[in-house]
């Protein structure tokens, strides 16, 4: 786990986002039948303006925002 740690906190090639209250307004405002996992990663792609890297069927179907993979 801590190599996963350090990775975290090294690589350039991803952004991570705190889980702050303006994500939390919109988890609950969000209709779409996603698990709270999911859910977090469209809002923040949508909040960010950013694609979404997943080979998940449900995210695929679901996304208004780009798919990469």
């Amino acid at each position: 786990m801590e190599e996963i740690v350090k990775d975290l906190k090294t690589s350039s090639n991803y952004r991570m986002k705190p889980i702050d209250h303006r994500r939390i307004s919109s988890l609950v405002k969000d209709d779409r039948e996603l698990s709270i996992h999911d859910k977090i990663i469209f809002l923040t792609a949508e909040q960010l303006g950013a694609s979404i890297i997943s080979r998940d069927k449900e995210i695929e179907s679901l996304a208004q925002e780009e798919i990469i993979w």
